[in-house]
C-alpha cells in the first residue's frame, strides 16, 4: 500500500513493505530516507520523526516540525489517498491504427476495384459507340456528297445534250427554210424568165425588173433566216453556258457544305473525347473518395473491436486500475 502526505513546502510517502509483518519504506519526493521512529494507528504510520532528528514528530496529522536542514518551519501534513497495490501490467495494446488502416483498405480494394471497372467499361462503351456514330456520320456526308455531285453530272450531261440537240435541230429546221426557199426562188425565177422569154415590148422590161426585185428579196430574206437561226442557237448556247455555271457553282456549294460537316463532326468527336476523359478522370477519383471513406469506417471497426478484445482481456483489478483503453 502506498500513503502520501503533501505538505507545505515538501512531498513524504510510504509503503508496506511485502510479507505479514512488514515494516515501512519511507520517501521524500519519491527518494527513499531513513526514519528513527514512528507509530501507526490501525496499521497507518501517523507520526514520523526523521533520523538525527530531536522532533519526533517530523511528519504527522497535526502539526509537527521539517527538519532543521530545511529551516525548522511549523508546518501540517494532511494524507490525501490511498492506494491498494497495483496489479501487474497488462501487455501492452500493440494494434496500432496504421495496421487497421491497412487491413481496411485490404478488405474494401477487391470491391471498389471491380466498380472501377465496371464504370470504366460503360464509359469505354460510350466512347466506341460515339466513335462509330463519329464514322456513320462521315460516311453518310461522303454518300451524300457523291450523290449530289452525280445528280449535278446528270444535270450537266442532260443539259448539254439537250442544247446540243437543240442546236442541230435548229441548223436541220434553217437547212430546211434555207432549201425551201432557195427551191421557192428558184421556181420563181425560171418561170419569170419563161414569161419574159415569151413576152414582148413593156412587158419584157417590166419582167426583169422583176426578176431583179425578186432576187433582191430572196437574199434579204435568206438573211433574216440566217440571223434568226444565229440568235436562236446563241440563246442555246447562252442557256448551255449559264446552266453550265449553276451547276458548278452547285458542286462547288455541295463539297463547301461537305467539308463543314466533316470538320464540324471531328470538332464535336474532339471535345465530346475531351468531356469523356475528364469524366473518366472524376469517376477514378469519385471511386477512390468513396473507397477511402469505406476503408476508413471499415479501419475504425476493426480498431474499435481490437480495443474491445483487449479491453474483455483484462483482469477485474487491471480495469479497476485504470488499464483499459
Amino acid at each position: 500500500m502506498a500513503y502520501n502526505y503533501n505538505q507545505t513546502t515538501k512531498d513524504y510517502s510510504f509503503s508496506r513493505q511485502s510479507g505479514q509483518g512488514g515494516g515501512y519504506n519511507f520517501f521524500y519526493n519519491g527518494q527513499p530516507i531513513s526514519v528513527q521512529a514512528y507509530s501507526t494507528v490501525s496499521g497507518i504510520p501517523v507520526s514520523v520523526a526523521l533520523k538525527g532528528s530531536t522532533n519526533p514528530s517530523d511528519i504527522g496529522l497535526g502539526s509537527g516540525y521539517i527538519p532543521n536542514k530545511y529551516g525548522n518551519q511549523s508546518v501540517s501534513s494532511t494524507p490525501i489517498s490511498y492506494s491498494p497495490p497495483l496489479p501487474p501490467a497488462p501487455a501492452p495494446f500493440n494494434y496500432s491504427w496504421s495496421t487497421a488502416m491497412k487491413a481496411g483498405t485490404k478488405s474494401v480494394t477487391p470491391y471498389y476495384k471491380k466498380a472501377l471497372s465496371q464504370s470504366l467499361q460503360r464509359l469505354n462503351i460510350e466512347k466506341e459507340n460515339y466513335k462509330t456514330g463519329y464514322k456513320q456520320t462521315i460516311e453518310d456526308i461522303t454518300k451524300n456528297l457523291g450523290q449530289s455531285l452525280e445528280d449535278l453530272g446528270i444535270s450537266r450531261g442532260r443539259t448539254t445534250q439537250d442544247v446540243g440537240e437543240n442546236i442541230v435541230s435548229l441548223g436541220e429546221e434553217k437547212k430546211e427554210t434555207m432549201g425551201a426557199e432557195s427551191r421557192q426562188a428558184v421556181r420563181d425565177r425560171e418561170a419569170a424568165l419563161q414569161e419574159l422569154s415569151q413576152g414582148t415590148g413593156i412587158y419584157g422590161g417590166m419582167g426583169k425588173q422583176q426578176i431583179s426585185a425578186a432576187d433582191v428579196e430572196r437574199r434579204a430574206m435568206s438573211k433574216a433566216v440566217n440571223r434568226k437561226y444565229a440568235e436562236s442557237i446563241g440563246q442555246q448556247e447562252k442557256y448551255l453556258d449559264r446552266t453550265l455555271a449553276d451547276i458548278a457553282k452547285s458542286e462547288g456549294r455541295v463539297k463547301e457544305g461537305a467539308e463543314t460537316g466533316k470538320a464540324r463532326a471531328k470538332i464535336d468527336l474532339d471535345q465530346w473525347v475531351k468531356d469523356w476523359g475528364i469524366r473518366v478522370s472524376m469517376t477514378r477519383r469519385e471511386k477512390e473518395f468513396q473507397k477511402q471513406q469505406d476503408a476508413l469506417k471499415a479501419a475504425s471497426q476493426l480498431f474499435q473491436s481490437q480495443i474491445s478484445k483487449y479491453n474483455i482481456g483484462l483482469t477485474s483489478a487491471q480495469r479497476a486500475a485504470g488499464y483499459g483503453l
